[in-house]
C-alpha cells in the first residue's frame, strides 16, 4: 500500500472518526428523544426562580427602586385580599 502515504492515512482516518462520530451523535440523540420523560408537558407549573440580588441587577438603580416598590404593593394587595 505505497500509495497511501502517512498524509493520506491521516486524512482517511480523519474522515472515518467524523463520520463515525456522527452516527454516534445521531443515535444518541434519537435514544434521547424516545427516552426523555421531560418532554412531555407536566400539569405542575415550573417553580418561579427568587428575584435577582441588586448586584446582578443591570438596570439604574432608579428603575430597580420603583420596580421594588411596586412588587411590595402588589404584594401588600394580595395580602389584603
Amino acid at each position: 500500500m505505497e500509495w497511501l502515504e502517512l498524509p493520506h492515512w491521516l486524512m482517511l482516518a480523519g474522515a472515518v472518526l467524523a463520520v463515525v462520530s456522527l452516527i454516534g451523535l445521531a443515535i444518541r440523540q434519537r435514544a434521547k428523544v424516545q427516552d426523555d420523560p421531560g418532554s412531555e408537558p407536566s400539569p405542575e407549573p415550573r417553580p418561579q426562580l427568587p428575584p435577582l440580588p441588586d448586584i446582578l441587577d443591570s438596570r439604574p438603580r432608579k428603575d430597580r427602586q420603583l420596580d421594588r416598590r411596586q412588587s411590595q404593593a402588589t404584594s401588600r394587595d394580595a395580602d389584603l385580599r
